[in-house]
């Protein structure tokens, strides 16, 4: 059968009860999930419709600049939401993981839409904005991994650190085997994901062409061209988030930041 088949809020009704007994199994065993599920499953339909509405305003009105405004807002949240999985100095995350996700993922979209995917206009909004979500949303994956993670590792290890900065080494060569495990650390889900592609899962940009009515190996092209792009990006912030993220740790005269660790 071919197109795509619209679902109702009754269809959304019968998926939500999956995650009601989620939250009872958790309230059972004392898991203390119930406040998160809630919260996240609000967020979940509240967010998405306004997205729906907002994304039909946008491909009705198809103007660049809001395509480009959209993409910017998408930046700016995915680096104020990735900075707060990190904890401490928010206010200075924000700013790397902002810059980071900025740096992977743009640079990426470019690409793609430069040189792969050559669509007209160049700022289709039904190819460039979910294109650039995704994108996106590795990067911010990514960067805020890295940085929580470098984060523990510097403050399990402050003696280590100091002793090394002690015995003469530069702030970023004592950081240097924090900074390379929390970008291996930090890349692990999306190594995973490729390993794994099209035998564990079937990707969701594939799944919705074919469930559109599309060819299934134009899907597979499309979604092959999507798992190196995202592979791409998501290395790219985590390796710039990480290394801008160590060096906060460190004052200029290469000695370890106090509030920090």
């Amino acid at each position: 059968m071919e197109g795509f088949v619209d679902l109702t809020l009754p269809d959304v009704a019968i998926a939500l009860v999956f995650v009601v007994i989620v939250a009872v199994v958790s309230a059972l065993n004392r898991l203390f999930l119930e406040k998160t599920l809630l919260v996240g499953t609000v967020r979940t339909f509240v967010q998405l419709i306004a997205v729906g509405y907002l994304l039909k305003w946008i491909f009705g009105l198809d103007r660049w600049y809001l395509v480009l405004l959209a993409i910017a807002a998408m930046v700016a949240v995915a680096g104020w939401h990735g900075a707060r999985r990190v904890g401490r100095g928010v206010g200075r995350t924000v700013i790397i993981a902002t810059a980071a996700v900025l740096l992977g993922s743009v640079l990426v979209i470019m690409i793609l839409f430069g040189v792969i995917v050559r669509v007209e206009p160049w700022y289709n909004p039904r190819y460039l904005i979910p294109l650039a979500g995704m994108i996106i949303n590795a990067s911010m994956n990514g960067a805020s991994l890295g940085m929580a993670t470098f984060a523990t590792s510097a403050r399990e290890h402050a003696e280590r650190l100091e002793a090394a900065l002690a015995a003469g080494a530069t702030s970023r060569l004592a950081a240097r085997p924090y900074v390379r495990h929390a970008v291996k650390m930090a890349l692990i889900p999306t190594i995973n994901m490729m390993m794994t592609v099209g035998i564990v899962q079937i990707p969701g940009a594939m799944t919705g062409m074919i469930l559109a009515g599309g060819a299934p190996t134009a899907a597979v092209l499309y979604q092959i061209v999507i798992v190196y792009m995202i592979a791409a990006a998501a290395a790219a912030s985590t390796i710039a988030a990480v290394i801008w993220y160590s060096r906060a740790f460190f004052t200029p005269a290469h000695q370890l930041r106090a509030g920090l660790v």
